[in-house]
C-alpha cells in the first residue's frame, strides 16, 4: 500500500484540469492517469521522494485493538511496515528488492511467494504513480461510478489470478479507493478494499495520512501523524530477518 501542497503555479493548473477530465465521457487510461499525476504534484515532485518514513496508529475495528505503525518505503523498490499491537505482539512485513517475507507471533517468519510476493512488490514501488501501466499491466477504463457521492473512474486489470480495480475521482484527480479480488481455495472470491484518506503535502506529493483496509474477515484503519522524506534509511532494514524461515505453503 498508498501528498503535500503543490506550488502555486501547480495548484492553479488543477482545477481547469479537473473541469476538462470530468466533462470527458469516455477518458483514455492514460487520461486517467495523467490527471492523477497532477493531482499528487506533478511527475517532477514525485520523481524527487526517495524514501519515506510514516509514523501513526492502528485500529482494529470491532477488536478494541489500538497500536502503533511504521511504515518505511525507499527507492527502488523496498517496503517495510512494523506494526504493535499490545496484547498480541509485533508484527513485520518486509520486502528487500526481490525477497519478500513477514513475521508475527502465530505464525513466527516465513517467507512470502506466489501472488502475495507479487503484490508486495507492486505495493514496494515509490514513485509507483509514474509507472502504473508497467505495475498492473493490463489496465482498461471498466466504468464511472460513484462513491460517497464522489463520482470516479474505475481502472481495472487482473493479474492472475488476482484482479485489481482502481478507483480515481473525476473531480480531483486523486486515487479514492483501490480493490484486490482474490479467488479462495474453497471456491468463490475475496475482495480486499483499501481506502486512501486526508490527503496531504509532503515534499510537493500529496499523501494519504488515513488508510482503512477491509476484508470479509477484518477492517483495520491506519492513522499517520507524521510522515517525513528523503531521509537516509540503511538497506538493511528491509532484510530477512536471519532466523531461519519455511516458504509459505499457501501460495
Amino acid at each position: 500500500m498508498r501528498l503535500p501542497v503543490r506550488a502555486f503555479s501547480a495548484l492553479l493548473s488543477i482545477p481547469l484540469a479537473s473541469v476538462c477530465l470530468a466533462q470527458t465521457e469516455a477518458p483514455t487510461v492514460d487520461d486517467v492517469l495523467n490527471h492523477y499525476i497532477r493531482a499528487l504534484g506533478g511527475k517532477a515532485a514525485i520523481q524527487k521522494l526517495m524514501s519515506r518514513i510514516g509514523k501513526g496508529t492502528i485500529t482494529i475495528a470491532g477488536a478494541g485493538l489500538e497500536g502503533t505503525v511504521t511504515s518505511w518505503l525507499m527507492s527502488p523498490n523496498k517496503l517495510l511496515v512494523a506494526i504493535e499491537l499490545p496484547g498480541v505482539g509485533k508484527m513485520r512485513q518486509g520486502f528487500d528488492g526481490s525477497l519478500g517475507w513477514s513475521e508475527d507471533p502465530r505464525t513466527g517468519l516465513r517467507v512470502i511467494t506466489g501472488p502475495e510476493l507479487d503484490d508486495l512488490r507492486r505495493t514496494a514501488v515509490l514513485d509507483r504513480a509514474l509507472h502504473m501501466k508497467d505495475v498492473y499491466p493490463g489496465l482498461a477504463v471498466k466504468e464511472k461510478t460513484t462513491l460517497d457521492s464522489k463520482e470516479a473512474w474505475v481502472l481495472e486489470t487482473t493479474l492472475d489470478p488476482w484482479t485489481y480495480r482502481m478507483f480515481f475521482d473525476v473531480a480531483s484527480g486523486l486515487m479514492i479507493r483501490f480493490e484486490m479480488e482474490q479467488p479462495l481455495d474453497s471456491g468463490g472470491k475475496s475482495t480486499v478494499v483499501l481506502v486512501p484518506d486526508d490527503y496531504r503535502p509532503v515534499a510537493g506529493v500529496m499523501v494519504p495520512y488515513s488508510v482503512s483496509e477491509s476484508s470479509a474477515s477484518v477492517s483495520w484503519v491506519e492513522r499517520f501523524t507524521e510522515i517525513t522524506p528523503n531521509l537516509m534509511i540503511d538497506p538493511s532494514i528491509f532484510d530477512r530477518p536471519p532466523q531461519a524461515a519455511t516458504p509459505d505453503a499457501d501460495h
